[in-house]
């Protein structure tokens, strides 16, 4: 198991970036994942997303670059354009750019975009999966990532499906951080009995952690999720 800590950030916003430094502090095996929204202020125009989407992608460089020591060992955080609600031309203008890592929200959108964009784009799944979407979700070839699998009943039913499909997927396990009741995942308390539920299933291969802070506390919530990130190392480390 690779373990990797997800985190979203709005990273239109500069001082949102700010939470990689929390991050830069991980053990070597952790990756880093950062969300940036796709959007345009004031003109929907294409070049306004890869504009946007270049000085994302220079704020992270700059970033890593002044944590180069402390980050010794690590991979570089990889960026996850969220292209939910967005045409499918703002989607193919960051590809062009060389983006390839996309998420959505909704499963009946991902499954139309992948129909109508490059079968080389990595598909992460971020929003709530419902049972009866499963199938249809998993059913897309070029799906890299579920980032949402909050339960044992989820994990159980992707489990079933990739077993009639003949596939596997790759999960995020998502962790609630903040006690806000719009936010979803399983409280840090219950990880580890469904990490362990998780790992029994052949057909779901754990990739790691997701978390979403408060909006004002987004760095806060990278530290709380730092012991579960930690218990799972144990775990990994102590495993055969």
């Amino acid at each position: 198991m690779n373990v990797v800590s997800a985190a979203a950030a709005f990273l239109s916003a500069t001082d949102k970036v700010s939470l990689l430094q929390p991050a830069c502090r991980l053990h070597p095996r952790f990756s880093f994942v950062l969300r940036g929204r796709m959007s345009g202020e004031g003109r929907a125009e294409t070049d306004d997303v890869v504009e946007r989407l270049l000085r994302t992608r220079e704020l992270i460089a700059g970033l890593t670059q002044v944590h180069a020591a402390e980050r010794s060992g690590m991979r570089d955080p990889l960026l996850l354009a969220v292209s939910k609600t967005k045409p499918v031309e703002y989607i193919r203008a960051a590809y062009d750019a060389g983006q390839r890592h996309f998420g959505e929200n909704y499963a009946q959108e991902l499954v139309e975009k992948a129909r109508q964009l490059p079968d080389d784009i990595k598909w992460h799944m971020i929003g709530h999966v419902q049972s009866n979407k499963c199938k249809q979700l998993l059913e897309v070839p070029n799906l890299h990532l579920i980032e949402t699998v909050d339960s044992i009943k989820l994990a159980t039913k992707l489990d079933d499906v990739c077993s009639q499909l003949n596939r596997t997927v790759d999960v995020f396990v998502e962790v609630k951080t903040s006690a806000e009741e719009t936010k979803s995942g399983v409280e840090p308390e219950a990880l580890i009995p469904l990490v362990d539920h998780i790992n029994a299933c052949p057909n779901v291969k754990l990739r790691g952690l997701m978390t979403i802070g408060a909006y004002v506390r987004t760095t806060r919530a990278v530290l709380l999720l730092l012991p579960c990130c930690v218990c799972l190392l144990i775990m990994q480390c102590m495993s055969p």
